[in-house]
């Protein structure tokens, strides 16, 4: 039987109600794999950790399935306000490692990360395949 929000039935919950689930977790569970979060202080609001259909109604349905949640903000909470659906890509760009990520690839076009010579890793074997294994002319 659904629950009134139509999104958890027992066998099957939606994409949303397991994003939910998994923050609510994440923030308010003694699992050592989740101590950054204790650690950094941040918690669901109230309003969210208390309703799903809040957090639906404030977050909107999941855009693909490429997309979880993100705060927008990494040292503030999940919140109205601070969360998005985002893809992996666009939450490594706002991630804690931000500082330290690679510069986008510097062949036109490409939008790979690049190495430390500015290439991804398609365009760097490339070049250096070419540079080892000469053309042959018979």
């Amino acid at each position: 039987m659904f629950y009134k929000h139509g999104h958890a039935k027992r066998a099957s919950r939606t994409a949303e109600y397991k994003a939910w689930e998994n923050m609510i977790s994440r923030c308010h569970t003694n699992q050592a794999i989740y101590a950054r979060y204790r650690i950094k202080g941040i918690i669901v609001c109230e309003k969210w950790r208390n309703s799903f259909s809040e957090f639906l109604a404030d977050m909107g349905p999941r855009p693909s399935p490429r997309h979880s949640v993100d705060r927008i903000n990494n040292d503030g909470n999940y919140e109205p306000g601070n969360c998005r659906w985002a893809t992996g890509t666009e939450q490594m760009l706002n991630g804690r490692w931000k500082d330290y990520r690679k510069p986008i690839c510097n062949v036109e076009g490409c939008t790979g990360i690049g190495n430390r010579k500015g290439l991804c890793n398609k365009h760097y074997l490339r070049i250096w395949y070419k540079s080892h294994h000469p053309p042959t002319h018979s």
